[in-house]
Formats: structure tokens, sequence, C-alpha cells
């Protein structure tokens, strides 16, 4: 990302939109199991510093018709980039609960609890 304080705001914009691009790749290989978490989460805080850092320059931004197309192309984006990632949690808790049904946690539950009541009871 070219460095926002001294960048025009068109093309702090252009940056965003490649790196969300960028950031959208990887998720979906993610997805595809292609990448693991940690590639996508190092992916993700990248972009979030990205936002961060441009924030104040996108305040800036002409209201000319290149920009607010260039706009629309960022929030199509990070719409699909926000719902890529829903999919994926959704996965994950629908995996984490095959693995571990809530009646078997549940139960482990009441164990460690009657665990650490005899434990207790018997000075251990």
């Amino acid at each position: 990302m070219t460095d926002a304080a001294c960048a025009s705001p068109s093309s702090v914009l252009q940056d965003l939109v490649r790196q969300t691009q960028a950031t959208l790749t990887i998720a979906t290989r993610h997805a595809a199991g292609e990448l693991d978490a940690d590639a996508l989460a190092s992916a993700c805080e990248q972009l979030a510093r990205a936002f961060v850092q441009a924030r104040p320059v996108l305040g800036k931004l002409a209201a000319n018709p290149d920009d607010l197309a260039t706009l629309r192309q960022l929030q199509g984006q990070l719409q699909t980039l926000h719902e890529l990632q829903a999919r994926l949690s959704a996965q994950a808790r629908a995996a984490l609960a095959t693995l571990l049904p809530q009646d078997a946690l549940q139960e482990y539950a009441r164990l460690g609890q009657q665990t650490h009541a005899v434990r207790r009871l018997y000075g251990g």
C-alpha cells in the first residue's frame, strides 16, 4: 500500500481495492482447503491495518464518478468477504458440533465439576 499520508485519495482507494481482492483470494483458497486459517487471519489483519491507515485520506475523496464506482467495487468486495467469512464460520461451528455434540459437552462439563468437587472434598 502506498504511504497514505502523501498519496492521493484515489490511489489510496485503489490500493484498498487491490488489497481487499488479495484478501478475498486468500479467503477463497482457505475455503478450498489450500491455505490454513493463519494465512486468512494474517491477510484480514493486514487489510484492517490498511483501512485504519487510509481512513483520514478517504475522507478527502472527491465526488467524482471514478471514485464512486471504485467505492461501489470496494463495497461489493467487502460484502463478499463478509459472506465468505460467515459461511466459513458456520462450517466450523457445524464441524465442531459434529465432533463434540452438545449433549457430550454437557456431560464432560458435569464430569469435570464432579471431579473438581471430589478433589476438593478429599484435599487432592
